[in-house]
């Protein structure tokens, strides 16, 4: 085993550009909350059944502790172990409702709850399309809101419309993809 890894590191010695070092890098998976960690439809339903007349969206949002009473989506706290599991830096990055204060502090609360283990890596941003670089994935049931589509990475769309994926084929896709990359950093003279 340690000859084995002795010529792997001889091989990737070899590959360096000269003056220049090889950094090895996690890709980053940014999450959305809504929809895909947190089961924004089931709140809908479950409010509207509750007090009898039709709970959109927009209302679920203004309603003052909505976010922190929603159940996780099916397979989503044992997908975020299996991604982090497989060596992937996985990040939450969710849209807070504009104009709306208590939205920030309920979903950061609510990720507290449900993935302690990204109590570090929560983003609130209205503009997803900021983060990431090449070689990441931002997966939203939304992609057209939030500026999704300017994301520099892969956009993975998640949800039950056709195309879209749920929490087990996520895991079979990253199943298949490199948790790391390598990045040149040339020294210039």
């Amino acid at each position: 085993m340690g000859e084995l890894m002795n010529e792997a590191f001889r091989a990737l010695d070899r590959s360096t550009p000269p003056g220049s070092t090889t950094r090895i890098i996690k890709r980053r998976i940014f999450l959305d909350m809504d929809g895909v960690l947190a089961d924004f439809e089931r709140m809908m339903r479950e409010l509207t059944a509750f007090m009898g007349e039709e709970f959109n969206g927009d209302r679920v949002k203004r309603l003052v502790g909505s976010f922190e009473r929603m159940q996780p989506i099916p397979g989503a706290v044992a997908g975020v172990k299996t991604l982090i599991g497989m060596g992937f830096d996985v990040w939450i990055a969710s849209k807070p409702a504009t104009g709306l204060p208590h939205t920030y502090s309920e979903k950061a609360s609510w990720i507290l709850r449900w993935f302690p283990e990204l109590k570090r890596k929560i983003i609130l941003t209205h503009d997803k399309g900021m983060l990431g670089d090449a070689e990441d994935y931002l997966v939203d049931d939304r992609p057209h809101k939030a500026n999704c589509f300017a994301f520099r990475g892969r956009l993975l769309h998640f949800g039950c419309e056709a195309g879209a994926l749920d929490w087990a084929e996520l895991a079979d896709f990253f199943r298949t993809q490199e948790p790391t990359y390598q990045r040149f950093d040339v020294r210039v003279p």
